[in-house]
């Protein structure tokens, strides 16, 4: 059967070609895969030479793709991966990369392609994914061929003349039959050049026509010695036409499967058919958690079955399974103490990211403290029932520790000394060391006679069992003696725990002192000094002078101490601070029976610190007892001081007498502060030595004639 198709003027030869195996059917030189933008505003590939499933690429081809914009070219030849493995140079045009293998590509080979999404354009935006593409290389022979023109005679002048060529050639290759089938190849011009028409027959006679009708072409079947005819028509053809014929060769299906964890996802799950010979890329991808086992099935031409990335070579029709398995880790469980866990202490294999509840019990008498090890990925480590996370193979230990059950009683101060009648306190305080869950009762024992000890009226005997308690005891006694009581507290559970104290009071005839503290500062500071009382015995009133050196300190307030403040409403208290460096306190009671007893604090006076120097606080007292009539008492008294030393506070600007400007007088004062004391407002020490001598009187008088440099 033939097709007359339109030619134009040219003469044709005809020429058979012996047939050999190919991959694929179809072969597009010309026409490129295109892409549109992305919806983001990526940048894309927007052609690719081959293109995608090209057949019958010639060995020697290039590759390039074209991108909607420019790109980062460094960025592009890092992405691009080819595979089976290719050596070759990168060029660029403008928005197009040209590949240059450095050898000529393998005939029948299958070749894979990819642009990673690492690839960006110039401001860093990546490829919205990666582009995957392949084609198939031609087989290794071309001839021998028959060289088919058009019959001169049905040619006209305006080429719409129709014709139908026919060529007959010897076939010295093996039968050509339609069971085997054929691949028509009908270029214009040279091979490499416009295709007419490319497609495979699979009709009686191996008789087929192109996809688009350009071309026909009918194979007459030979023997191997015998002949081939072609009878091909054409149309729209200006030049030598060439009629190529390649044998098709055997087929084989792969069947690709998986087991739970993973999938195939090279080239994918399912039947596919290869050329026989084809070496076949499969790759196994393990789902989180699980790991690639191997390849099972007809594996004996996988080249590596144990590998998830490997290649099966197509001898024959094939069925392959890749086999997964779930990641496990095992988890060692340990006991440090006496208790139990949950698991068991032993070893334990679990799942890959798999939770695992774990619980700690103590045995009695002994408490949980924490899980130590591998405890990164326990939620809790310090709770006895927590998870752990299966991430790796890990032990842990539960901790146990024995349950200590006990209590600390203390006293303070442990010894006190006092008049008689005096009643002495002291503060007791109770802390619970161990568990102790149950109350605490306070027992006073051991009270020697003529003495009494007794709780505060706020306190109960019995204290909760948590916590710390300041609890005060008060002893007294009309007798001098020494005094020595107990003092015990116990826990009402089971087990019981105690701890004691005792108190030793010396109750004997002592004078009343009264003293005034000391205090060291510098110029400008203020500082609070003490008046205090020891001794103290029916106290009902007191008259106190303190006299102290006015260059120096200047008393500005008096406050009431603990003492009486601890008599409330019933101390009638007056003081009166004078102007000519007398500070003068008054105190008296107008209520009885309340009166002054033991230790304490009577005052608190305050001074500001005016001038260098150390003032004597002179203290001198008279006081009455609380009888009717009141009854004089001649207490001891004890001076103090206030040492107020240079520097400090005071200003580095020379201005000895505080006047606002440095004059000559600044620099008598300065010498008279140097020879005999005298009170200065400014920092003395001029020339910043570390010492007071009469360089710095020198200084600050060039100062003040010449300018130099005070406080260098």
């Amino acid at each position: 059967m033939t097709k007359k198709i339109k030619v134009k003027g040219n003469k044709g030869t005809r020429n058979v070609i012996n047939g050999f195996v190919i991959l694929t059917i179809v072969l597009s030189v010309l026409a490129a895969s295109t892409a549109t933008v992305s919806a983001d505003g990526s940048p894309t590939i927007i052609a690719v030479l081959p293109v995608n499933e090209s057949n019958l690429v010639p060995v020697t081809t290039t590759i390039n793709v074209t991108f909607s914009e420019a790109m980062n070219e460094a960025s592009v030849e890092g992405a691009f991966s080819i595979t089976p493995n290719v050596v070759g140079s990168f060029s660029w045009a403008e928005n197009n990369m040209t590949f240059t293998p450095e050898a000529n590509l393998t005939y029948n080979r299958q070749y894979n392609l990819t642009i990673a999404a690492t690839a960006t354009n110039l401001t860093g935006t990546p490829l919205e994914s990666a582009y995957n593409w392949g084609f198939h290389t031609k087989p290794s022979q071309i001839g021998p061929a028959i060289t088919v023109t058009a019959d001169p005679t049905s040619i006209v002048a305006d080429g719409e003349a129709n014709s139908t060529l026919t060529a007959t050639a010897l076939n010295s290759g093996a039968p050509i039959t339609p069971s085997i089938g054929v691949i028509f190849r009908i270029i214009s011009g040279p091979e490499g050049a416009v295709v007419i028409g490319e497609w495979e027959s699979g009709g009686d006679q191996g008789s087929d026509t192109d996809a688009e009708g350009k071309a026909n072409a009918t194979l007459r079947a030979g023997t191997t010695n015998g002949t081939v005819v072609i009878e091909a028509s054409f149309s729209g053809v200006s030049n030598t036409v060439t009629v190529y014929l390649y044998t098709l060769g055997e087929k084989h299906s792969l069947t690709i499967s998986s087991t739970d964890g993973g999938n195939v996802t090279v080239p994918d799950e399912g039947t596919f058919t290869y050329n026989a010979s084809d070496e076949v890329s499969i790759s196994a991808t393990p789902d989180a958690g699980w790991q690639f086992v191997n390849w099972t099935g007809d594996v004996d031409t996988i080249a590596d079955p144990n590998a998830n990335n490997t290649t099966i070579t197509m001898n024959g029709d094939y069925a392959i399974t890749a086999n997964f398995e779930r990641i496990t880790y095992t988890l060692t469980m340990a006991v440090s103490g006496n208790g139990t866990v949950v698991p068991s202490a032993d070893e334990h294999t679990y799942n890959a990211s798999e939770g695992v509840s774990i619980n700690a019990t103590p045995d009695a008498g002994w408490q949980f403290v924490n899980w130590t090890g591998d405890v990164g990925t326990i939620v809790n480590a310090n709770a006895n029932e927590t998870t752990i996370t299966m991430n790796g193979n890990y032990t842990i230990t539960a901790n146990f520790e024995e349950i200590v059950y006990g209590v600390n009683l203390s006293v303070t101060p442990d010894v006190q000394t006092v008049a008689p009648d005096v009643n002495v306190t002291y503060t007791l305080t109770v802390k619970n060391t161990g568990n102790v869950n149950d109350m605490f009762n306070l027992v006073i024992d051991d009270v020697p006679e003529n003495a009494t000890a007794t709780l505060s009226e706020s306190v109960t005997p019995q204290l909760a069992p948590d916590g710390t308690y300041n609890v005060l005891l008060n002893v007294s006694s009309a007798i001098e003696a020494e005094y020595i009581v107990n003092v015990t507290a116990t826990s009402q559970g089971n087990p019981s725990v105690s701890d004691n104290v005792t108190t030793k009071t010396n109750v004997t005839s002592v004078p009343v002192t009264v003293s005034i503290g000391s205090a060291e500062c510098n110029v400008s500071d203020t500082v609070d000094v003490p008046i205090n009382i020891t001794g103290a015995s029916n106290i009902g009133a007191m008259d106190i002078n303190i006299t102290y050196n006015a260059s120096v300190l200047n008393a500005t307030n008096v406050e009431n101490g603990t003492l009486i403040d601890a008599l409330g409403g019933n101390a009638i208290v007056a003081h009166n601070i004078s102007v000519n460096g007398i500070a003068t306190i008054n105190i008296s009671h107008a209520t009885y029976p309340d009166t002054i007893n033991g230790i304490g604090e009577l005052f608190v006076v305050t001074f500001d610190a005016i001038g260098i120097g150390n003032s004597t606080l002179d203290i001198n007292v008279t006081a009455w007892t609380g009888d009717e009539p009141p009854q004089p008492v001649a207490p001891i008294t004890v001076d103090g001081y206030v040492n107020v030393t240079e520097g400090g506070g005071l200003p580095k600007d020379g201005d000895m007498d505080g006047d606002g400007s440095i004059t000559f007088d600044d620099v008598i004062l300065l010498s008279k502060h140097y020879y005999f004391g005298d009170t200065v407002y400014a920092d003395p020490d001029v020339d910043s030595s570390g010492t007071v001598d009469f360089d710095d009187v020198i200084l600050l008088a060039k100062y003040y004639y010449f300018g130099d440099t005070i406080y260098p």
